[in-house]
């Protein structure tokens, strides 16, 4: 079954004397617009961030700007489509921060019925076969959507411009002593509580099913990858002419990439008198057969001090850390 959500956050309301048309001015609110699975924001947006490739909360139409189940790759298309449709309001309908639309405005609790005058210049969509499940999401378990993710993600947005009517159905035989009346095909009868205009924004969402994506989603993907990082195991302690001394530690996964390292570090540590230091093979501590430093001249003497790396090794830059 097709659905049509919706949402408008509007402050204020006014009203005028009362206008009953002679022909209807509104389509049926009891026919399907044929929209598929679309919901209308709660307020409207210059850009798009944290809308698409985003999921929505469990049983609502709120987007979660929080969780995004994948990574957008979007494709634009220009438009030029005119819309106009009345949806009834939803009894559960939220705004994305959790307060009820009921909450807002004076009147607003009288409003039944939404009439959008819709100027649709484009769309905004994902690619399918570009986006890429995220598993930080942990919204795909076993291949169904987990119940913390709900079961919609959103996979287009609309921009354009347009305004939105707020109405109050009025029962057969009813009258209204102010405000606009509006009458739709079906013989239905409403009266305006107040009106939105909105340019150049967006505006609306579409829905695709979660299951679907998260049938698609093989077990491999479902995990997220833990990056685990080594211990150090090369140890360089240089020890210098001012009595400090200068350590460096890091992870290489064998006793000669760390005797390189050490050896390239040691040179680079101007005013060493000394260089110590240790392998750790996972089993026993090895000492590093260091050779004396390129500064080995004793304290006060006038030989300039050589900083050259050892042949056949690239210089790394000078740091009170090593990174391998």
């Amino acid at each position: 079954m097709r659905r049509l959500w919706f949402l408008m956050l509007v402050v204020g309301v006014g009203s005028c004397a009362t206008v009953v048309p002679t022909s209807p001015t509104l389509p049926d609110p009891d026919t399907d617009p044929g929209l598929g699975d679309f919901a209308m924001m709660p307020w409207t947006r210059r850009n798009p961030d944290g809308l698409l490739g985003h999921v929505l909360s469990p049983g609502t139409s709120s987007i979660n700007g929080a969780v995004r189940v994948v990574t957008p790759q979007a494709r634009w298309s220009d438009a030029d489509q005119h819309l106009t449709l009345v949806t009834a309001r939803g009894s559960e309908a939220e705004l994305e921060g959790g307060a009820s639309v009921l909450s807002v405005g004076g009147k607003l609790s009288q409003v039944t019925h939404f009439a959008w005058d819709l100027k649709i210049l484009g769309y905004l969509d994902l690619v399918e076969e570009s986006m890429t499940y995220e598993s930080t999401s942990n919204c795909c378990q076993a291949g169904v959507p987990a119940q913390s993710c709900g079961d919609w993600y959103v996979n287009r947005v609309m921009f354009g411009s347009g305004s939105v009517k707020l109405l109050r159905r009025l029962e057969v035989g009813a009258s209204a002593s102010a405000g606009q009346l509006l009458k739709a095909r079906g013989g239905a009868s409403f009266l305006v509580v107040n009106e939105l205009q909105f340019e150049r924004s967006f505006f609306g969402f579409g829905m695709a099913p979660l299951e679907t994506l998260c049938s698609r989603v093989g077990p491999e993907q479902e995990l997220t990858p833990l990056k685990v990082e080594a211990p150090d195991n090369c140890r360089i302690h240089a020890y210098l002419r001012d009595g400090t001394r200068r350590d460096y530690s890091a992870h290489y996964p064998d006793h000669e990439l760390c005797l390189r390292m050490a050896r390239a570090r040691c040179a680079d540590s101007q005013g060493a008198i000394d260089c110590r230091g240790t392998f750790f093979d996972g089993k026993e501590e090895q000492k590093l057969a260091l050779v004396p430093p390129v500064d080995v001249a004793p304290v006060g003497s006038a030989g300039p001090a050589s900083s050259a790396a050892p042949s056949g090794f690239a210089r790394p830059s000078g740091s009170a850390s090593v990174a391998p």
